[in-house]
Order: C-alpha cells, then sequence, then structure tokens
C-alpha cells in the first residue's frame, strides 16, 4: 500500500509537469511580424507612411544610390576652382533621407495609389589627379530628390489598421538631383533570358509602370523580374544631356561577392544632337550577382563635369528596376 502511494503520488507530479508545460506552450502567443511593423498605425495613412519605412521594395533604392555610410577618410578637400580634374575614384554618401507619403487615389475597385517621395542629402567625394604630381580631395554637397509610387488593394475593413490593406504593385524609381535639369534619362531597356528564351523589359515612364509584388494578380502590371545568381543580362539607357562632353552612367546593382556593393560604367554607343541637347545610348552586359532578396538595379547618370570640373555642381538622373534573385 505503501509502495502504491508513492507511485501514485510520482504519477501525479509528473502530470502536473506535464500539464504546466502544455499550458504554457498553449498560451504562448506568436508574434507576427507586422504586428510589430505597422501595429501602431491609427489610420490608413499612418499605415502607408510605416510601410514606405520598413518594406523591402521601398528600401532598396536607397541601398541602390548609396555607396556608404560615411565619406571615405580621404585627404583634405579642396575649394572647387573651375578646374579640370581626373577622377581616380568617386564615391556618393547619402548623410540623411526625408519621406513624404502622399496618398493620390482611391479607386472605385478599392485600388489606393500612394506616392512616396524621398529627398537626399549627401555628398559626392573624389579622389583626383590634378596633374602628375598633385591629388586631392573635392567634396561635392549634394541634394537629390526620388519618387517611387505603390498601389494597395483594400482588403477588409479590421479595427486592426494594416490587415486592411495589401500592397499589390510597385512602380519605377524616379529621381536626380533637385537643382539642375542639365540630364535626364529618357528610356532605360533590360534584356535577359529565361530557360534560353529572350526577354526584354523596355520604360519610358517609370512612375507609370508598375510591378506585381509577390506575383498577386488582381491587379494589371509586370512581374517583378526574377534572376538567378551568375544569369546574363543588359542594360540599355538613353540619356538626354545638355552637356557636349560625354556623360557617365553608371549601373547600380546588388553586391560583390565580399559585400561591397557593386557599380558597374556603361559604354557609349551612339549620339545624336538636335541643336539643344544630345541624346546617348548606354549599355553593359553584366552577370546577375548570389546573394538573394529583393534589389534595385539603379541607372545612375551624371554629366561629365559633375566628375571632372572641380566646381561645377552635381548633376544627375537616376532611375531603378526592382528586381529579385530567388536562387
Amino acid at each position: 500500500m505503501e509502495k502504491f502511494g508513492k507511485l501514485l503520488s510520482g504519477v501525479l507530479v509528473l502530470g502536473l509537469t506535464l500539464v504546466g508545460c502544455t499550458k504554457d506552450e498553449i498560451i504562448t502567443p506568436a508574434i507576427d511580424p507586422n504586428d510589430q511593423l505597422y501595429g501602431s498605425a491609427q489610420n490608413d495613412q499612418q499605415f502607408f507612411e510605416l510601410f514606405a519605412q520598413n518594406d523591402e521594395f521601398l528600401r532598396n533604392d536607397d541601398i541602390a544610390m548609396n555607396d556608404g555610410p560615411s565619406p571615405a577618410p580621404f585627404d583634405d578637400e579642396i575649394v572647387g576652382t573651375m578646374t579640370e580634374i581626373h577622377p581616380i575614384r568617386w564615391a556618393r554618401f547619402i548623410r540623411n533621407i526625408q519621406r513624404s507619403v502622399q496618398l493620390d487615389s482611391v479607386t472605385a475597385d478599392s485600388l489606393a495609389y500612394v506616392t512616396v517621395t524621398k529627398t537626399f542629402n549627401g555628398v559626392l567625394v573624389i579622389l583626383a589627379r590634378y596633374d602628375s604630381t598633385t591629388i586631392d580631395t573635392v567634396r561635392k554637397d549634394f541634394t537629390s530628390q526620388s519618387k517611387k509610387r505603390i498601389i494597395f488593394k483594400k482588403i477588409a475593413n479590421d479595427r486592426v489598421i494594416w490587415r486592411n490593406w495589401r500592397p499589390v504593385a510597385v512602380s519605377l524609381i524616379d529621381g536626380g538631383t533637385t537643382s539642375s535639369e542639365a540630364i535626364n534619362i529618357a528610356q532605360l531597356e533590360l534584356v535577359y533570358f529565361n530557360a534560353g528564351v529572350r526577354d526584354s523589359l523596355v520604360i519610358n515612364d517609370p512612375l507609370s509602370t508598375f510591378f506585381r509584388i509577390r506575383r498577386h494578380r488582381d491587379i494589371n502590371g509586370m512581374d517583378v523580374p526574377d534572376f538567378t545568381g551568375g544569369q546574363e543580362a543588359r542594360m540599355f539607357a538613353t540619356v538626354v544631356s545638355a552637356s557636349p562632353d560625354t556623360d557617365h552612367v553608371v549601373l547600380r546593382y546588388g553586391f560583390t561577392p565580399d559585400g561591397r556593393r557593386r557599380r558597374i560604367r556603361l559604354h557609349l554607343i551612339s549620339e545624336s544632337f538636335d541643336g539643344t541637347n544630345y541624346t546617348r545610348v548606354y549599355t553593359r552586359a553584366f552577370n546577375m550577382h548570389f546573394h538573394r532578396g529583393v534589389f534595385a538595379a539603379a541607372v545612375d547618370a551624371m554629366t561629365h563635369g559633375t566628375l571632372f570640373d572641380d566646381a561645377e555642381p552635381v548633376s544627375t538622373s537616376f532611375w531603378g528596376v526592382p528586381y529579385m534573385v530567388t536562387n
């Protein structure tokens, strides 16, 4: 009888222990990452603003246009004198970003069109050669602005605001320096191959060209280009410039194998002049990086004087195409 009592006590203790563990597991709530990011939104506008700050489709242009968190430790800067220089290396550093979010319209089929405007303040740092013996650093402050549009679809009327809207499409990035209209991108063409079949994406109006986010079929638009690591592609950029000197046009995309931000120069293949402006076409073939995720392939066009004159202000135009690397 004594043994039976001890056995019964052991069973009860074990049972209570198991019940306690089961109870703890049941009442532990799952943490929804959307609640962490957007749970503080009290209305639609606040949700749109939080989304613009956090979603990967909205942050990739910040990364693409920034060569680093702070200027490199070059030599002391020099005062501009309108002197021709020969850049050895250069980098653009963004110091701060200001965002504004505007609800443009809501259609009858519950689609909300939102424009996100970003203002970048930064510095262009150029390590330049003046002559055979003189190398100095030129720093040029700049302000640039970019726009991107998002389409949200209304899917519910929940008291938790973020549950009411689903992002379904995003436009390209359209940006450039705010102080100059000396250079503008007029067209991009991205050529790539899927399973041996040539595909081409031609863009003339970046803010009216929409890509479906995560392949939502309830919205008109194209799927975000999806690449595999190492896949070959080619970018063509048509640039209109007031400068008689050849512009400097680069493609910014992804990362190098050692984690640095990738930037390659496009080559000039044609030029025409209408008496006022030059229209130039640049191109470059490239292989996709192996970093997985959502990125922006940004064509960054700069006037010749931006890099080759120590006092001419920064004049740039950039468009960014969203893309994914999944394999």
